[in-house]
Formats: structure tokens, C-alpha cells, sequence
């Protein structure tokens, strides 16, 4: 009986940890992509990709992603088109009403997530 007491205990340890929630991802906090005036990187440039996160990509895959999207002059356009795929992550935008020419931008990637504010050149 002690046995079968034994084998029952630990075959539900491993099932409740094979059928457990996946654990969370872990959030990264990466350096801002930063671009002049025509979208061109530069290290002191006042617009670009600021505050950038990741749940699952490293921040090198992060940053690359927020430069391609920042760098697309049609990437926010219209609020009737706003996602757009970047790089193989599909974007999404919403605006920040508190702030002039700053967006909030997630993309997503099977699960792993990436986050930013595009502050956007005027004109």
C-alpha cells in the first residue's frame, strides 16, 4: 500500500508540472534606436525607438526590429492600417493622446513580445 501511495505522490508532482502554466517570459529593458530628422540612425538624434522592451527576444533582435520599423516612412500612416508586419513581428500602434507625434508600438512573434514608443519627425 506504502508503494502505490509513493507512485500516485510522485506521478502527480510530474504531471502538475509537466501540465503546469508556462512560465512567464522574462521582461529585457534595451538602449533606444535613435534617428534624425529623415530617418537616418544617429547617436543624437531626437526622434526614433525609446524605451524599448522584450519578452522573449534578446535586445539585439529588439532593437533591430523597432529600427526597421521606425526607419518605414509608411509604418504609421492611418489609423484604418495599424499593424504592419516588420521583419517577420507583426506591429501594432495606438496613439498616445497625451504626447504630439509619440505612438506606443507592440509587435509579436509566436508568443514573444516586443514594445516601444516611436517618437515620429513632424512634417
Amino acid at each position: 500500500m506504502r508503494r502505490a501511495t509513493l507512485a500516485i505522490a510522485s506521478t502527480g508532482v510530474l504531471a502538475g508540472a509537466a501540465f503546469g502554466a508556462a512560465p512567464a517570459l522574462a521582461t529585457t529593458h534595451c538602449r533606444s534606436v535613435r534617428t534624425d530628422r529623415f530617418n537616418h540612425l544617429s547617436a543624437h538624434g531626437r526622434f526614433g525607438a525609446y524605451l524599448i522592451t522584450a519578452a522573449g527576444p534578446g535586445c539585439a533582435t529588439a532593437r533591430t526590429v523597432a529600427s526597421a520599423y521606425v526607419r518605414n516612412a509608411f509604418s504609421v500612416d492611418s489609423p484604418s492600417h495599424r499593424t504592419k508586419k516588420v521583419a517577420g513581428w507583426s506591429c501594432t500602434w495606438r496613439s498616445n493622446l497625451k504626447v504630439a507625434q509619440q505612438v506606443a508600438v507592440t509587435c509579436t512573434k509566436r508568443g514573444a513580445t516586443i514594445a516601444f514608443t516611436d517618437r515620429l519627425p513632424s512634417g
